[in-house]
């Protein structure tokens, strides 16, 4: 089985010696108190978790792959402890908001600590990081009810987020992109029925998959940048080359 070393000594270099890390973090609002000591304990905590617990599960749950089962899908063995070690550790809110139980730690860290998620297993990097992805755009652009619904459940892995992509025949080209986006729904949020292809989804089982939708951020050639679908109903999972673990989901809302 291949092993996974993070680059850790490299890292750091780049970190403290090249960008001076320290000194940047203490001239910013919000991340004054971040200091070398800190970010290394950080660094080399996160190279111990990778190493030991992310990184022997990406050759085996690359074999075995999600399962579906009438509408369920299922990850492979050990990717729903594993991620609850993540939560439970607190890196699914690392960057985010303190208001809501986030870290706010500077996305210069975060992002060695998500480079190591990459390296030692993508398809668990990337049911870690659509979560961050989605509190980012919640936190960002919804209103304060919203985020004292979602942020504290997203950011301890009680509820993982989703990216939602064209129509499993469309791929990426929109203009055979077919589903239906009403703006114009009464209270001025947005709804969109039709297929989705669903990625990535909570490893949890407890995880309820109705979603609101937040209003649209923006048009890209009729598309809404909504974020987050009412009841997604999964019709199948789509085994895709490189990423056996990540399911890909055509699904209807």
């Amino acid at each position: 089985m291949p092993e996974y070393k993070a680059p850790l000594r490299d890292m750091q270099f780049v970190l403290h010696e090249v960008f001076k890390a320290e000194q940047l973090w203490q001239s910013l609002p919000g991340t004054e108190e971040v200091n070398r000591e800190l970010a290394d304990a950080i660094l080399e905590e996160s190279a111990k978790i990778n190493e030991n617990l992310i990184a022997p599960l990406s050759q085996s749950g690359h074999e075995e792959g999600v399962k579906w089962d009438d509408g369920v899908v299922t990850t492979p063995k050990g990717y729903p402890e594993a991620f609850k070690q993540l939560a439970e550790g607190g890196w699914g809110g690392l960057s985010g908001e303190p208001d809501y139980g986030g870290q706010n730690m500077p996305k210069m860290l975060v992002l060695l600590f998500e480079e190591m998620l990459y390296s030692s297993n993508i398809a668990m990097g990337l049911y870690l990081t659509l979560t961050s992805g989605a509190a980012l755009a919640i936190d960002s652009h919804a209103s304060d009810e919203l985020k004292e619904k979602y942020l504290p459940n997203m950011y301890s892995g009680q509820w993982a987020g989703a990216m939602c992509l064209t129509e499993s025949h469309a791929g990426t080209d929109l203009g055979r992109y077919r589903p239906v986006y009403d703006q114009h729904r009464a209270g001025g949020w947005s709804d969109i029925e039709g297929e989705l292809v669903v990625v990535g989804q909570a490893v949890r089982a407890d995880v309820d998959p109705d979603l609101e939708y937040l209003r649209p951020l923006e048009q890209v050639v009729g598309v809404g940048a909504a974020q987050l679908c009412q009841r997604v109903v999964c019709d199948v999972a789509v085994h895709r080359i490189g990423v056996q673990v990540l399911d890909y989901r055509p699904a209807s809302c």
